[in-house]
């Protein structure tokens, strides 16, 4: 029986990480949500998040979601990234903000 049972918590854990890293000059980004997942916020230009773990009780990975993040400035903005960020089971994703002028 402990033999089993063993095997379903090691053989279960199909989580994977996502870390976001602002390279966004001069903004802070707040609110980061990876699809409805939330990542983190209030990263200042060069923070990073710590890896944030995506437990597949929360969604059946492999799967792939757009980047949403707010910017608090005269006029706060929300900001939807168009490509689509895919995690597999015990992978590691680090995505890197930036705009290109």
């Amino acid at each position: 029986m402990f033999v089993l049972l063993a095997a379903i918590i090691v053989g279960g854990n199909n989580s994977g990480e996502i870390k976001v890293h602002n390279r966004i000059s001069k903004t802070t980004i707040e609110n980061v949500y990876w699809g409805e997942v939330y990542i983190g916020g209030a990263l200042m230009p060069g923070q990073e998040t710590e890896y944030f773990k995506i437990k597949a009780s929360d969604e059946k990975l492999p799967v792939a979601h757009n980047i949403i993040f707010s910017v608090e400035d005269d006029l706060p903005m929300r900001y939807y990234i168009l490509e689509k960020y895919e995690l597999d089971k015990k992978g590691q994703l680090n995505i890197e903000l930036t705009f290109f002028v």
